[in-house]
């Protein structure tokens, strides 16, 4: 075999070990998600860390079923983030016939957010941190339940309230965002209630009420740790 050719099978080996070695999947986790007992679709979402610290947390969902075939959902969101702010957030949403794409960017030297949607620039502000995005916002409380900062969706902000009642295994929380989002309602008035396991911090389950019922998501399994072992909710 050539030298070329033997480089090329080197790269093709060590590319996915290099790629790997950058960051460290601490989680990985995925939801049946129901409207009132009907499931709709289901949901996954994996924690990154890498050895500079940062965070990339990665969300999707999507129908299933019937109801795939009635109203196809292939949502994907993504955030980079620290524990004092978040960095970067990408959305790329397709829900029936509608289409969007979201990018928002923070500067915390400037305290600057930039939003772009679909391409085009629709806002540059600034704004008070700490801040979070719609994802990063879920994994700073579920770090710290007390915690107290901005959640931003690009065209807004606001300051989410929760409070949470520690059960046996779990934490019970109620959390109110005046801004639509992961895990956050529509509707300001009536909070999310989220089932938090006390051990893993991981989302157990959720409601998040609407105009036309609840919608409930609902852990399936679960891999924790390094190693990424799989658990199973019981």
């Amino acid at each position: 075999m050539s030298p070329k050719r033997w480089f090329v099978l080197l790269l093709f080996v060590l590319t996915p070990l290099l790629v790997s070695a950058k960051e460290l999947l601490l989680e990985s986790t995925r939801y049946n998600v129901y409207f009132a007992f009907i499931k709709v679709g289901e949901a996954e979402t994996k924690l990154y860390k890498s050895k500079n610290g940062t965070y990339r947390a990665i969300s999707r969902a999507y129908t299933t079923g019937i109801i795939d075939k009635i109203y196809t959902v292939r949502d994907y969101l993504e955030s980079t983030f620290t524990d004092s702010h978040f960095i970067k957030y990408k959305a790329r949403i397709r829900e029936g016939h509608y289409r969007r794409d979201d990018l928002i960017t923070y500067n915390p030297k400037t305290g600057t957010i930039t939003y772009i949607k679909n391409g085009k620039l629709k806002r540059k502000g600034r704004v008070e941190g700490p801040v979070f995005d719609m994802l990063s916002s879920y994994f700073a409380y579920r770090k710290h339940l007390k915690a107290e900062f901005t959640v931003t969706s690009g065209k807004k902000e606001a300051k989410p309230k929760i409070k949470c009642l520690s059960k046996k295994k779990v934490y019970v929380c109620k959390l109110w965002v005046p801004v639509k989002g992961l895990l956050v309602s529509r509707n300001p008035k009536k909070p999310v209630t989220m089932y938090i396991d006390k051990r893993t911090r991981i989302l157990l389950l959720s409601k998040i009420p609407t105009r036309w019922g609840t919608i409930r998501i609902k852990l399936k399994g679960a891999g924790h740790g390094k190693d990424g072992a799989n658990h199973r909710r019981k």
